[in-house]
């Protein structure tokens, strides 16, 4: 909570959490840390669960997370991951119905491919607005996949997570980043962060 409350106090403005995350207790700690800001100045992210992508359960799990979140609205809801075996257009019915409710104000995707992304986004008529994936300075598979660009091309954001790969840009020697973080007097984590940005 001390964590979520210094970044906010240092203007960070976007937190990630889910319904995955230590099954919802990651949701109520980043409720306890934001009770006392002004909800309107915090862009919450929050993503529902592979398994409950039939109508009914995205529904019900949104629910759920608002109330672990203590807020009556979700910023962005995201799609955890794809599940081949429920199809993707209840699961935007209900993403459509949430955003009616104004219980959710954008819909967001994550580690969907380009054709499951087209896919999605045929399936409602609001727009999807960023695809979470694994991107960074060792892992660039969203830009041979073709996935950067297509975001680029569609206003879609992407989010990348593990920016840093859990601190491995600054726990091992690297010769090219030791290079660059002397010439440009930054860190390794630095470089990699404003590499992806």
């Amino acid at each position: 909570i001390a964590a979520i409350r210094t970044a906010i106090e240092i203007g960070i403005t976007h937190i990630d959490t889910a319904a995955w995350y230590a099954e919802g207790h990651c949701e109520e700690i980043v409720g306890d840390a934001i009770k006392n800001y002004d909800r309107t100045e915090i862009i919450l992210t929050t993503k529902v669960p592979p398994m409950e992508l039939h109508y009914k359960d995205i529904i019900c799990s949104a629910k759920k997370s608002l109330k672990r979140l203590g807020t009556d609205y979700i910023d962005i809801y995201v799609i955890h991951n794809p599940n081949p075996y429920i199809d993707i257009r209840e699961s935007m019915e209900a993403f459509d119905y949430l955003l009616d409710k104004k219980l959710i104000k954008y819909i967001g995707l994550s580690n969907f491919n380009v054709k499951q992304f087209d896919e999605a986004q045929y399936s409602t008529d609001n727009p999807i607005v960023c695809n979470h994936l694994h991107y960074n300075l060792k892992h660039r598979g969203p830009l041979s996949d073709g996935s950067i660009e297509y975001a680029q091309k569609n206003d879609v954001l992407i989010v990348a997570w593990r920016p840093t790969q859990k601190g491995f840009f600054g726990l091992n020697d690297i010769e090219i980043l030791n290079k660059l973080s002397e010439k440009y007097e930054k860190t390794p984590i630095q470089l990699a962060i404003n590499w992806l940005i």
